[in-house]
């Protein structure tokens, strides 16, 4: 059969018989598969590298927010304390300043009598 009557396919096929290539479609074959398999595994890789670095920064968020309420929790209790002092202090001045003019009221009716 005559070159300008076969298909591109059959061209093709007669070029690889030629030139040897045919032998080496499988070993090539094998060479793509390979190749896939290791692209496959390099994205594998790096989906679980960034998998495992967001999971550190979210351990590292959570690590901060709670060292932030630890530090909260403390000045809220600094500050309660500060604030019953206080309380406290007043009370007890209230109660001297009421225990003085008590025992004002008992000099002025001792007065009267």
């Amino acid at each position: 059969a005559n070159i300008a009557q076969k298909s591109p396919m059959e061209i093709t096929k007669m070029f690889e018989e030629i030139s040897g290539s045919k032998a080496l479609t499988e070993d090539y074959l094998k060479a793509e598969e390979a190749c896939q398999a290791a692209e496959d595994e390099v994205m594998r890789t790096y989906n679980m590298k960034k998998s495992v670095a967001k999971e550190k920064k979210q351990v590292q968020e959570q690590k901060q927010e709670a060292e932030q309420f630890q530090e909260m929790q403390e000045e809220l209790m600094d500050k309660k304390g500060e604030f019953y002092l206080w309380q406290l202090f007043h009370a007890e001045k209230d109660l001297k300043r009421n225990a003085s003019e008590s025992e004002e009221v008992r000099e002025n009716l001792s007065n009267l009598k």
